[in-house]
C-alpha cells in the first residue's frame, strides 16, 4: 500500500498487515521466521486501520475462540501501528523542508 501511494495511485487509505500466532501454548504477535515455520498457528491479517477492516485473515492451525479473539485483538493493534508507521513514512519524504 505505501508503495502504491508512494507512486501517486490514488487511494482512499493505506492497507496495514502483521502476523499473529501461537507458539507454545502462547499467542503472540509479528512472529519471526523460526516461529511461522514452526509454531502451532499461523494467522496473518490486513486490513484499512481507520476503519478496523479486515481485508485479509488467513490461519493455518487453530485456536480456541478465546486465544481467537486475543489474537485478532492483538493484530488490530499491531496493524494501527504498522499503520502509524506507514503514515510517518509517507509524510517525512513528502514534508516541505
Amino acid at each position: 500500500a505505501v508503495a502504491l501511494a508512494d507512486a501517486g495511485i490514488p487511494m482512499k487509505d493505506l492497507v496495514s498487515s502483521i502476523a499473529v500466532g501461537k507458539v507454545d501454548g502462547t499467542v503472540v504477535l509479528d512472529l519471526t521466521k523460526m516461529e511461522d515455520q514452526f509454531g502451532e498457528t499461523d494467522m496473518p491479517v490486513a486490513m484499512i486501520a481507520r476503519r478496523k477492516e479486515i481485508t485479509l485473515l488467513q490461519m493455518d492451525g487453530h485456536f480456541t475462540e478465546e486465544e481467537f479473539r486475543h489474537a485478532l485483538d492483538l493484530a488490530f493493534k499491531g496493524c494501527e501501528k504498522v499503520y502509524e508507521a506507514q503514515r510517518q513514512a509517507l509524510k517525512e519524504k513528502y514534508m516541505v523542508r
